[in-house]
């Protein structure tokens, strides 16, 4: 039989093709899922692209050569995402690793947020794979890389981020996590999740919103008749909330796009008010 997988070659490297073996060579693998015959193989690919592309010397995107082993007819065509095998038992596509994370994340200004991601893969977790993490801000269309990781090694790569992301993540467990320490509002945006398993590369990130809001803020108005006027102020942001009696008053703005600056007043007419 041949072999069901076909590694990738640099330009003008020669291709060993047998009749029962199709010889490994350097570089990422793409499984076919079952056995072909190629007469004839030339490298279509682009290393500064992520997706290589392995297709017969026949010409343009989905080209086929006919091969006919043992007198049965097959042919093999090529795309630039995905490779299928026709053969008398039907079709069989490349299978393509799957990521997963939340939809949305939110996270108290000034802690540590874990960023959760998780894959599947087909293949054995290998030394090649790698994880990538990307962000766009609240209001941009551009993203920034982040974070990457691979061969145990963890590579920040963000000014913004540098001292304060951390894999928290174990490919082992298919968990790509991060950890980002101190998270303040301009953090809040949109993280995509990639994973690459070699040769299980053709997976669609997977995107996580996070919205960094502010802590909830309580206060307790105690004894006494007075009616005081109680006034939170958020940087330029005024909030002037009237306490009627004793009560415990809870204010929890969800999402402030705002520094954390903040006090709290108190005004009065008549004594022995505390605030606590």
């Amino acid at each position: 039989m041949f072999s069901p997988f076909l590694r990738g070659f640099p330009p003008g490297s020669p291709v060993s093709v047998q009749r029962h073996a199709v010889r490994p060579i350097r570089h990422a693998k793409l499984p076919l899922g079952v056995s072909v015959c190629l007469s004839a193989l030339r490298w279509t690919g682009d290393l500064s692209r992520v997706y290589p592309a392995f297709c017969p010397k026949t010409p343009g995107i989905g080209s086929s050569t006919p091969c006919n082993p043992d007198g049965e007819a097959s042919k093999v065509f090529c795309t630039y995402r995905t490779i299928h095998c026709i053969s008398p038992t039907g079709t069989y596509p490349a299978a393509a690793i799957e990521v997963y994370t939340s939809s949305e994340l939110f996270i108290v200004n000034r802690t540590t947020g874990t960023l959760k991601c998780w894959f599947k893969s087909t293949e054995v977790i290998s030394s090649q794979a790698s994880v990538s993490w990307s962000f766009i801000p609240e209001g941009s269309p551009d993203a920034t890389g982040i974070f990457y990781y691979s061969g145990g090694k963890a590579f920040p790569d963000s000014p913004q981020f540098k001292s304060r992301v951390a894999w928290a993540g174990d490919l082992n467990k298919n968990d790509a996590s991060i950890r980002v320490t101190q998270m303040k509002f301009f953090d809040s945006g949109t993280y995509s999740c990639d994973v690459k398993n070699p040769p299980d590369i053709n997976g669609k990130p997977s995107k996580l919103r996070v919205v960094v809001k502010v802590s909830t803020r309580t206060f307790l108005l105690s004894s006494g008749s007075a009616v005081p006027s109680v006034l939170w102020i958020f940087s330029s942001i005024l909030l002037s909330i009237n306490v009627c009696s004793s009560i415990l008053l809870t204010i929890n703005i969800r999402r402030l796009y705002v520094t954390n600056m903040q006090r709290c007043t108190q005004q009065e007419t008549g004594q022995d008010h505390k605030l606590k």
